[in-house]
């Protein structure tokens, strides 16, 4: 994936022993091929932001926070606010790596949350805007990578979701009488707000190529032997919102990468609500757009399956912060269930 330089070197034997594992069904841990992690999953740590979550799937361990502020809209789009997303390692993470390289990984991995969240258009940027061309919501995202186990860009996404879930801004009053209009913030913290529907963001889900089969939820060695793979960011409705692919040694992220006319479909069979934004496909080549098509239903599945799990442990934690009235409440949840979707896949995960 994009974080090269955080994979393990591997012999030839090594890498033939997980080869053969993962041709047989069994992964060196035990799991099969469609089989996740557990994730357990806190909100609430950063009293300084004004949402924050942590992630831990395996031992990579993702902490987002996210800072609104009031700023300018950009010039290009005067009527909408505005996202940053920014993604770093640790010194823990990176001491046994060349820091350049790392930084330029977790920068890799920033595009890609961006293209997840933003340029997806899941979240509305014209709510953000309180005065066309003069006053919007800036929201700054940054996602800190406090270890690194594997599956780094699907765990950020969820951390980024569940941050989403834990952000509330205050309410604003504007007044048109002055000339310029002002903005007066409303410091009452009781009337704070989310503006984001969190239901509607989207968790991605890799499938990544190892050998001749494919499997979701990798450790760095499984990282090590893939050869491609496939992002799909979908909702808990199933509506995809993002696709691309990933190709190349250890199946790089590119930042190259053009848009390709995939048939991707927007039916029943992946959710897709009428009259939804397109899906936006990126492809930087060297996968078979036939296997992508037909990974894409099973990856859309998947991801639905954990955003839907990913709500209801979002909603214990709410209702856990509400009776104890605290912060930093965490949830612990299972995601063995897309196993199910192993047999539906069998037929095409050789391709």
């Amino acid at each position: 994936m994009s974080n090269t330089s955080l994979l393990p070197l591997l012999s030839s034997s090594e890498r033939q022993f997980i080869l053969q594992g993962v041709a047989s069904g069994v992964r060196s841990d035990g799991r099969g091929r469609l089989d996740a992690r557990d994730i357990i999953l806190e909100t609430g740590l950063l009293p300084q932001a004004n949402g924050s979550a942590r992630v831990i799937i395996g031992n990579t361990d993702i902490l987002v926070g996210i800072k609104a502020d009031l700023g300018l809209p950009s010039q290009q789009n005067p009527d909408q606010g505005r996202i940053h997303c920014n993604v770093e390692c640790t010194a823990t993470v990176t001491n046994a790596v060349d820091s350049r390289d790392a930084d330029s990984d977790a920068e890799t991995l920033g595009h890609v949350i961006t293209r997840i969240f933003v340029n997806s258009g899941c979240i509305d940027l014209k709510k953000l805007c309180l005065i066309p061309g003069s006053v919007c919501w800036n929201f700054y995202i940054d996602a800190m990578i406090l270890g690194f186990d594997g599956n780094a860009a699907d765990a950020i996404a969820q951390a980024v979701r569940a941050a989403f879930s834990d952000l509330r801004i205050p309410r604003v009053v504007i007044d048109t009488g002055s000339t310029p209009p002002t903005v007066e913030i409303d410091e009452d913290l009781r009337r704070a707000f989310c503006p984001v529907d969190v239901a509607a963001l989207p968790l991605s889900m890799t499938m990544w190529k190892v050998g001749m089969s494919f499997l979701v939820d990798p450790t760095p060695a499984e990282e090590a032997c893939a050869s491609g793979a496939l992002l799909v960011a979908a909702t808990a409705t199933g509506r995809v919102c993002l696709v691309q692919t990933l190709a190349g040694g250890a199946a790089q992220y590119s930042e190259s990468a053009q848009a390709t006319a995939l048939p991707v479909p927007r039916g029943e069979s992946t959710g897709a609500q009428a009259g939804a934004p397109p899906v936006a496909v990126v492809s930087a080549g060297g996968m078979n757009p036939h296997s992508i098509v037909d990974m894409l239903s099973t990856a859309t599945e998947i991801a639905q399956s954990v955003a839907r799990k990913q709500d209801e442990a979002l909603r214990r934690v709410a209702e856990a912060s509400t009776r104890s009235h605290g912060a930093g409440k965490s949830a612990h949840f299972v995601d063995q269930s897309v196993g199910f979707f192993a047999d539906s896949f069998a037929a095409t995960s050789g391709n």
